[in-house]
């Protein structure tokens, strides 16, 4: 199996474990409860919606400053967990070496505890574009080099995150949260093989009401 593969594999498996976790806590939460047989019912949270628009500073190894939009729907959405599926759009500029922009989807499961502490994690895939940060020089016809204007590259992005945040609706009317998440991610092909990054990301989550949850 070559190294590639191999990343595809095991992003394939985290989203698989992580929708199979998600489907458990779900499965319990409409499963009789033991001790008196009445089923427990689980009201969703009605202080944030289930859309939130994100906006993060995404530093590709903390100090390579770049932005990333963000948007997720709660797929399910309980008091003590959500599933959600989301996509991103960013960049980050790498001085003396490259500048890149990306996209992903991803799906992830985030536990809330009743004070607004939250865990997340996601996983995700999409597309990586990179241009170099300098002068790019072409061959004309006869074997000279000029400055020439480069396309960049195009790379698959597998990624993930691991995130920790405060949800300020659980006390307050305030639909914002905010977090810090480690984002590793691979570039393939980088030199033909790929190539191994992680982002630093801290930002804010603003989530917005829906028609029926309007007071």
């Amino acid at each position: 199996m070559t190294r590639t593969t191999s990343i595809f594999v095991e992003a394939y498996n985290t989203m698989n474990r992580i929708i199979v976790a998600a489907a458990a806590l779900n499965l319990a939460c409409a499963c009789p409860a033991w001790a008196g047989g009445e089923p427990v019912v689980e009201e969703e949270q009605d202080t944030a919606g289930r859309f939130g628009l994100s906006v993060a500073y995404f530093g590709e190894t903390i100090t390579h400053p770049g932005f990333r939009l963000g948007g997720e729907w709660s797929v399910v959405d309980r008091p003590k967990y959500a599933l959600i599926a989301g996509a991103d759009l960013g960049f980050y500029s790498h001085k003396r070496s490259h500048t890149a922009l990306f996209t992903d989807v991803k799906f992830g499961v985030r536990g809330t505890t009743r004070s607004g502490l939250y865990l997340d994690v996601f996983a995700g895939i999409g597309y990586f574009h990179t241009w170099v940060n300098g002068d790019v020089y072409v061959q004309d016809g006869d074997g000279v080099a000029l400055r020439g204007l480069s396309a960049g590259r195009p790379h698959v992005m597998p990624n993930g995150s691991f995130g920790l945040g405060w949800d300020f609706s659980r006390k307050t009317e305030l639909p914002l949260s905010v977090f810090v998440s480690l984002a590793p991610f691979s570039e393939y092909p980088f030199n033909t093989k790929s190539a191994m990054h992680a982002a630093l990301l801290v930002g804010a989550t603003w989530r917005f009401r829906s028609t029926g949850q309007e007071q």
